[in-house]
């Protein structure tokens, strides 16, 4: 099995502070995108051309806007060279792997609504998440919960302007089932929010909230990272969604399967993307024993 890695996520090279241009300008040179940096033009501030790594640092790499903007995979940017410089960060192996996850997320979610009678469904920390509109209408109540009011009023003006009226966002507190809008869950979905736990503690904090708001038949999807693909990239400054070095303890989706096991959830499905930097799992809380 794996061990857990403790790392900073694309790594940091100054603590707690929005880089400068100067810095965001060599992250481009390193990795996938460093070629780009140099084409032509000053490389201070160049990473403003690119629509996708300027909202990352706007809202944080691991936002739900930046997921959204890597899943739709349409490069842009201010001036041809700002959506080359896109095209690179979007392919980047890292982002590559988080849309092959996506799909295989979306896969295993529908295949465990499919095990109930109109479900109820609640994400832990969804973000604006985009791929429950994925899920075609099928008598399912979709439940979104984040910590972000604006997360929270953008995935449901989508959800409006889309007419889901089987999806809603509501403020909850993935740590605190107190805080969720529903409870008797069929179908838990926590998809990103494990990546950004770094205490085996924590973690367990989320299961114990998921079991008390939950049944026994229920299932559990899940997605983890478990590796990156670029140890440089791995050393340069990238920030989270408040704006702090994003860290990341990257380790086996086994580990969430032992901690959940006391609590009585069972690994029913595990799968990884291609490049195998993400695993996604669905687990299903057994019945007592007579």
């Amino acid at each position: 099995m794996r061990e857990a890695r403790r790392l900073p996520l694309f790594g940091r090279t100054r603590p707690r502070a929005v880089p400068t241009a100067a810095v965001r300008s060599a992250t481009l040179r390193h990795g996938r995108w460093g070629h780009l940096a140099n084409v032509g033009t000053d490389t201070a501030g160049v990473h403003s051309l690119s629509d996708g790594i300027r909202l990352g640092w706007e809202t944080g790499f691991d936002s739900g806007r930046t997921l959204d903007y890597v899943y739709r995979n349409k490069a842009s940017g201010i001036t041809p060279l700002g959506a080359l410089m896109d095209r690179a960060y979007l392919d980047h192996p890292v982002w590559k792997a988080a849309r092959l996850r996506r799909d295989v997320l979306v896969a295993q979610l529908r295949d465990a609504l499919a095990r109930y009678d109109h479900p109820t469904l609640f994400d832990t920390a969804a973000g604006q998440g985009s791929y429950l509109f994925a899920l075609s209408p099928n008598g399912a109540t979709i439940w979104a919960g984040d910590h972000s009011p604006d997360e929270v009023a953008q995935g449901n003006d989508r959800a409006r302007s889309e007419g889901r009226t089987d999806i809603r966002f509501a403020y909850a507190n993935a740590f605190d089932d107190a805080t969720w809008p529903v409870g008797a869950i069929d179908v838990l979905v926590t998809s990103g929010f494990f990546d950004i736990l770094t205490e085996p503690e924590e973690f367990r904090k989320v299961l114990a909230a998921g079991t008390r708001a939950s049944h026994p038949g229920s299932r559990w999807v899940f997605t983890m990272m478990e590796g990156h693909s670029d140890p440089t990239l791995l050393r340069e400054v990238l920030v989270n969604r408040d704006q702090k070095p994003w860290i990341a303890v990257l380790r086996p989706a086994e580990d969430i399967v032992r901690w959940a096991a006391p609590l009585g959830w069972r690994l029913e499905r595990l799968e990884r993307e291609r490049y195998g930097f993400f695993a996604v799992a669905t687990l299903v809380r057994a019945f007592p024993s007579r």
